[in-house]
């Protein structure tokens, strides 16, 4: 599922009263996403070639910082990727770098020898991972959004499908708030320039026509109305001057007919993108569920095969382990199995524990994860352990994370033991994927040493 709440922010810049209402929305739903993301947003000036007001989030406010950034500073290869591919190679017959509207790639993952150049855009100095993306339309750039994290690699192809959504919103409402504040100036507004120029064309007849009736009636009088024709002509300049008045009023009804069009179609327009929205977040959640259900079954095929492929049963718990550490990047893995009594776990194989600790490791059914593991049967994901009702006691220090994965090894109603993984690679939490591969395997494992002591009982009856 996407972290974004289209919807949510939709209607937070639908409601927004200006562009910097637009930009604290932004930065604030991109930092409420991820805890490890600092973003930034710099607006481009087309008269100075640079990016100036750089916005970021501290606390729960939007600071502006006041400083200009020459698009010629920035690196060679961000301006290259996301706008002009010629803008260095005919630098000198063009006045802005930009000037060739924006490129198709969607975004810029910066490198960290970047990281000079990308400086005054960025919150923090020394970032591990960083994106680039443009916010414009396909003739005109208005600003780019910069997102950094100490986390190396934190951009993925994921993370960026999840942005691209929330980017297009954003630019709508940004391109709305820009056009309505360069509609209005100061004090009433301006006329509509039809109306102008059908005013200034009425005004000029009226004047000419006025003109012409003074002539006439001056004329009238000399010659006593010599000429019946002379009256005909102004009684002809007078229906037309009616006309051309007629005719400016029905302009004008429809300019204001085109206006309303107009704003009913933008309105047509953000509702279409909020469905727009919509539509590619469900996509990118049927895609992420597909993707962990191929996980899944990749996973049961290669475990099965390596089940099968072994044909001493006394390694397969040993091949397992680290077969197992390798394929969830953990740390620790350890099979416990009942000993003689069948009321005691002992780990008997393991990968990651030191040997001596895992040889003296005695847990009694029903006590603690294993112990209650085994008695009940039943998988255990613990996520948080503050939150979970069974913690580890023992060598709880040694674990780099909350998080654990235990699950039974049993079939058929029996108990051979409890398979028990933590320590993912980077303090990681285990996730709902990771949770049914590792029943998966519990069930497998159970099968094949189940299988194997029919086979041990039917030699030893043949015998």
């Amino acid at each position: 599922m996407s972290r974004f709440d289209l919807r949510d922010i939709s209607s937070r810049l639908s409601k927004s009263r200006d562009t910097k209402a637009v930009v604290f929305e932004l930065l604030r739903s991109l930092d409420v996403a991820r805890s490890d993301w600092r973003a930034s947003l710099a607006f481009y000036e087309v008269s100075g070639d640079a990016f100036v007001d750089v916005f970021e989030i501290e606390g729960d406010r939007l600071v502006r910082r006041a400083i200009v950034v020459p698009a010629n500073q920035l690196p060679e290869r961000l301006v290259r990727k996301l706008f002009d591919a010629s803008a260095f190679s005919n630098a000198k017959e063009k006045r802005s770098l930009f000037s060739g509207g924006l490129g198709t790639v969607p975004c810029y993952v910066a490198e960290e020898r970047d990281a000079s150049e990308l400086m005054p855009l960025t919150v923090i100095a020394e970032w591990r991972s960083c994106i680039c993306l443009p916010l414009g339309d396909q003739t005109d750039l208005m600003g780019i959004l910069v997102i950094t994290s100490l986390k190396k690699n934190a951009f993925g192809g994921r993370a960026v499908s999840e942005i691209l959504p929330v980017k297009s919103l954003v630019t709508a409402a940004l391109v709305k708030h820009l056009r309505r504040a360069a509609r209005t100036a100061p004090g009433e507004p301006p006329p509509p320039r039809e109306a102008q120029v059908a005013s200034e064309t009425v005004t000029e007849a009226a004047i000419e026509l006025r003109g012409q009736l003074e002539a006439l009636t001056e004329r009238s009088r000399e010659l006593d109305d010599e000429d019946r024709s002379d009256s005909e002509e102004l009684a002809s300049l007078a229906s037309e001057y009616e006309e051309r008045q007629r005719a400016s009023d029905e302009y004008r009804e429809e300019f204001e007919r085109v206006k309303a069009t107009v704003a009913v179609l933008e309105a047509q327009a953000v509702t279409a993108i909020e469905h727009l929205s919509e539509a590619y977040a469900e996509v990118n959640s049927t895609s992420w569920e597909m993707a962990d259900l191929e996980r899944r079954v990749d996973f049961a095929r290669r475990f099965l095969h390596l089940l099968g492929r072994e044909p001493d049963e006394r390694r397969i718990p040993l091949k397992v382990v680290g077969w197992l550490c390798n394929e969830f990047g953990i740390e620790r893995c350890s099979i416990m199995t009942l000993d003689a009594s069948h009321s005691v776990l002992q780990i008997s194989a393991q990968c990651g524990l030191d040997a001596g600790v895992a040889a003296g490791v005695r847990v009694r059914v029903g006590q603690g994860v294993a112990g209650w593991v085994a008695h009940n049967r039943k998988p255990l994901l613990v996520r948080m352990r503050s939150q979970a009702d069974i913690t580890p006691d023992e060598q709880a220090e040694t674990y780099n994370s909350q998080s654990f994965i235990a699950v039974p090894v049993v079939h058929n109603g029996r108990v051979y033991g409890v398979l028990n993984l933590s320590n993912k690679e980077g303090g990681e939490l285990f996730n709902g994927v990771d949770f049914d591969c590792a029943s998966l395997a519990g069930a497998a494992l159970a099968m094949r040493l189940s299988s194997s002591e029919l086979a041990r009982g039917t030699a030893a009856w043949a015998g």
